[in-house]
């Protein structure tokens, strides 16, 4: 099997943190896990938080936008990746 077959058997199997990239077994029952630990999780949102300040602050970001965007939660789903341009 070559490399990126090997990666993708191993994330059928086993999620990708979005935060470290790393795989991580994950918990039973509940809404799909995300993170493999809570650190991870509350860094995403950490960085996330400062993301939305920038650029509210650098006009690329309103207020309103954020006032008056979608109000359910916004989750990748199978097979979606980040975007390039979101930092790491």
């Amino acid at each position: 099997m070559d490399g990126d077959a090997g990666l993708i058997a191993a994330a059928a199997v086993n999620p990708i943190c979005l935060w470290c990239e790393g795989e991580f077994h994950p918990r039973k029952g509940g809404l799909p896990q995300r993170f493999c630990n809570s650190k991870h999780r509350d860094a995403f949102h950490s960085a996330g938080r400062r993301y939305a300040e920038h650029a509210v602050l650098n006009g690329q970001l309103t207020v309103a936008d954020l006032r008056n965007g979608p109000a359910e939660a916004c989750t990748l789903l199978g097979g979606q990746e980040r975007r390039l341009d979101y930092p790491a």
